[in-house]
């Protein structure tokens, strides 16, 4: 087959971070007992650097698709470890988060098979 999945896969998960992102910001406060200053900015920009990142390794993954999806699916889980040492009142996010970590977990399923 001369079509490679993997960007598609990278590409969603970019706009599964920018749903997930814009959702928990509209519903992050209904489980946040007491809503910090910095939420929205902190919010916006984890939405934000999370989208522009998946659609880098998406462009990458054109030539390498398994470190694409790979670095991808770490920098994601790094990120969500990260966010929850330091913020553990972030745990809805980080269980919205859990989403996105299944479709990467797919997609360098997808990746290994696609090796180039």
């Amino acid at each position: 087959r001369s079509r490679i999945l993997t960007p598609d896969a990278l590409f969603t998960a970019s706009i599964l971070r920018l749903v997930l992102g814009g959702g928990f910001l509209v519903v992050g406060p209904v489980f946040l007992p007491d809503v910090p200053r910095f939420f929205v900015p902190a919010v916006l920009l984890v939405t934000t650097l999370g989208t522009a990142f998946f659609g880098l390794m998406g462009l990458m993954s054109y030539r390498r698709p398994f470190p694409a999806a790979v670095i991808a699916l770490t920098m994601l889980v790094v990120a969500w470890l990260a966010l929850l040492a330091a913020y553990p009142l972030s745990w809805p996010l980080a269980f919205v988060d859990m989403i996105l970590i299944v479709w990467l977990i797919r997609t360098v399923a997808i990746a290994r098979n696609e090796r180039i």
